[in-house]
């Protein structure tokens, strides 16, 4: 009983942070204005399958998106909404781009699932490189066809 409560906090106190981050990412997306040596971004991201190759992003970040790594998984008892995180990179003709990538994911519907990532910047090579800033993603992914679409939109910045 005492693990299983234990679990709860834990599982609230994860969400509530993933929570507090889109929160604050969305804000950030409401000033109209860029910060000195930050840009706005926004495109689209096709077909992105962890170990099955790369997806494809177009738009101001192009180039070959890959998932690096999961590094964990959360299930909270009571929702069908399924949150992860992980890192991942775009390969381009101008370089690198590196992200951390915190994701909730709506598992219920397998043919077709719906979610909304956050991308935090974390550096990168070429012309990302020291990038910072932060992109969101929000769209779907068929299971059953390893095809799927994600629109993107937000900031990144390089000194």
């Amino acid at each position: 009983m005492t693990t299983r409560l234990h679990t709860r906090k834990i599982s609230a106190l994860s969400f509530s942070v993933l929570v507090a981050a889109a929160s604050l990412a969305t804000l950030a997306f409401s000033s109209s204005k860029a910060h000195s040596g930050c840009s706005h971004a926004q495109g689209r991201l096709f077909n992105a399958v962890a170990g099955e190759g790369p997806g494809r992003m177009i738009g101001t970040i192009a180039g070959d998106y890959w998932i690096d790594s999961f590094d964990g998984i959360l299930n909270p008892e009571g929702t069908p909404v399924t949150f992860l995180w992980n890192t991942s990179h775009v390969e381009g003709k101008r370089g690198t781009l590196n992200f951390s990538e915190f994701a909730a994911v709506d598992f219920t519907e397998q043919q077709g699932p719906n979610g909304a990532v956050l991308l935090l910047a974390t550096g990168g090579t070429g012309k990302w490189e020291n990038a910072s800033g932060h992109i969101t993603l929000s769209g779907f992914f068929h299971t059953d066809e390893s095809t799927g679409e994600w629109d993107y939109e937000g900031e990144v910045c390089v000194p």
